[in-house]
C-alpha cells in the first residue's frame, strides 16, 4: 500500500486487546513482520499480525525484562534481564527454553538491535555507558565501546554502520567492518532547551536519523552530514516525559506520542516538510491494531466474534490505575499502539513462574524454561 496524507488520516482501530495493568516495557516486530512481541516485567506475549490474535504468552517474571528484540533465527528472541547480573537472554519460542545467556553489561540494558542482513550479530547499549557487539554463537562480546555517557543506539537498514550518542552533545557513526578505528563521522550539537535524548533510529531508507527527547520536540537529522533536516513539535512537555517516535516503512511520515499528548493520541507529520497531517485517537491502557478505515472495517467484521485477549490476566479495576507511558511501532501499513497503565500502589509480585533447578540467585542457560 502506498501511503498518502488522506490514508494516514483514515487509520482506524481494527482490533483492541483488553486493558492492561502492567507497564509494557518493549515492543518489537519479527523480521518478516508477521509477529509482534510485547513484554513487561511479568510476561512476554507474541501476537499474530496477520490474524490479529495472541499466539502465545510466557511468564518471564524471574528476569524482569525491559527490552525485547527478534533475531534472524526463526523462533529465537532476545530480551534483557534486570534482576540478577544484567545479562541478555536468548529464548527459543518453540521449545520455551533459554539457549544462551550473554554476560558483559554491569548495568541494565536499554537497547538491543540485531544487525540487518546478518545471521548472528547484534549490538546492545546499557546504563553502564557501554556498547557491546555480540555474536549469537558466542557467550562473550566481540567488541566493546565504553565511556559513552548514556549512549543511544541505532543500526542503519543496510547493516553497515551504526549510530550512537554521547550525552546530548554528540552523535558518532561507526563502520561495523572497522571497529578498531575511530568513528567514521562525528556530529556535535547544542540543545538549547536542555532536553535529554531518549531515542535514536535510522529512517528505513537510511537517509536520516530520528532523534527523540524528553522535551517538546523530535528532530530529523541528515545521516550523512548530521545537519538538521526537520523538527516536529509534539506538545508542551512540562513533565519532561520521554517521547516515543518512529517512521513509517516508506520513510515518508513520522509518528509520535507521549503522555501529555492526550490519552491514546498519536500525531502524524510529513517527514520531509514537517507538516502535521493529523492525529489518531483511541482509548488508553490498551493495545490497538490500526488499519486504514476500509481495511479496519473488514478486519472488525472478521474478528467481531473473537474475545479480546487479557494480556496480564489481572482483574484490577481502572480506578486503581494511572496513565504511565506510551509505546508505538509501525509495521508496513499496520500500526500497533500501546497505551499503558500502572497500579498506583504496588502489588505483591507473583511467584516466579520460570522453572529452575536451584534457588540460587545466579542464572545458568539450559536449565531455565518459560512457563505459561
Amino acid at each position: 500500500m502506498k501511503l498518502c496524507d488522506n490514508i494516514m488520516r483514515q487509520f482506524g482501530i481494527a482490533k483492541s486487546f483488553q486493558k492492561m495493568s502492567a507497564l509494557k516495557q518493549s515492543m518489537a516486530f519479527s523480521p518478516d513482520g508477521r509477529s509482534l512481541a510485547v513484554c513487561d516485567h511479568q510476561s512476554l506475549t507474541i501476537y499474530d499480525c496477520k490474524h490479529l490474535k495472541e499466539q502465545t504468552q510466557m511468564s518471564v517474571a524471574r528476569f524482569l525484562p525491559e527490552v525485547v528484540c527478534y533475531t534472524q533465527e526463526q523462533g529465537i528472541i532476545l530480551h534483557s534481564e534486570t534482576k540478577f547480573d544484567c545479562c541478555i537472554c536468548s529464548l527459543d519460542l518453540r521449545t520455551r527454553r533459554y539457549v544462551r545467556l550473554y554476560r558483559g553489561h554491569t548495568q541494565p540494558v536499554h537497547t538491543i538491535c540485531f544487525q540487518p542482513h546478518s545471521s548472528h550479530q547484534f549490538i546492545s547499549a546499557g546504563q553502564d555507558d557501554c556498547l557491546l557487539l555480540w555474536d549469537l554463537r558466542c557467550h562473550t562480546y566481540t567488541h566493546k565501546l565504553q565511556e559513552l555517557q548514556q549512549p543511544l543506539l541505532a543500526i542503519d537498514p543496510a547493516g553497515l554502520v551504526f549510530a550512537t550518542s554521547c550525552g546530548t552533545s554528540q552523535i558518532e557513526i561507526y563502520d561495523v567492518r572497522m571497529l578498531s578505528r575511530q568513528p567514521c563521522q562525528q556530529y556535535s550539537y547544542k540543545c538549547f532547551d536542555l532536553a535529554n535524548w531518549t531515542q535514536l533510529q535510522f529512517s528505513p531508507d537510511g537517509k536520516h536519523l530520528l532523534l527523540s527527547t524528553d522535551g517538546s520536540w523530535c528532530y530529523s537529522l541528515d545521516a550523512f552530514d548530521g545537519g538538521l533536516h526537520q523538527a516536529y513539535k509534539v506538545y508542551v512537555n512540562a513533565k519532561r516525559e520521554p517521547l516515543q517516535a518512529c517512521y513509517t516503512l516508506d520513510s515518508q511520515y513520522v509518528l509520535a506520542a507521549g503522555n501529555a499528548a492526550g490519552a491514546g493520541s498519536v500525531h502524524v507529520w510529513q517527514a520531509h516538510s514537517g507538516s502535521l497531517c493529523g492525529s489518531c485517537h483511541s482509548s488508553a491502557a490498551m493495545l490497538h491494531c490500526w488499519l486504514p478505515q476500509d481495511d479496519a472495517a473488514a478486519a472488525e467484521q472478521q474478528l467481531e466474534a473473537a474475545a479480546c485477549i487479557d494480556l496480564t490476566r489481572s482483574d484490577e479495576s481502572d480506578s486503581d490505575l494511572e496513565l504511565l507511558d506510551t509505546k508505538q511501532l509501525v509495521n508496513d501499513d499496520v500500526i500497533f499502539v500501546c497505551k499503558e497503565l500502572l497500579p498506583k500502589q504496588s502489588k505483591a509480585s507473583p511467584a516466579s513462574s520460570v522453572a529452575v533447578e536451584s534457588e540460587s540467585d545466579s542464572l545458568e542457560e539450559g536449565e531455565l524454561t518459560a512457563d505459561d
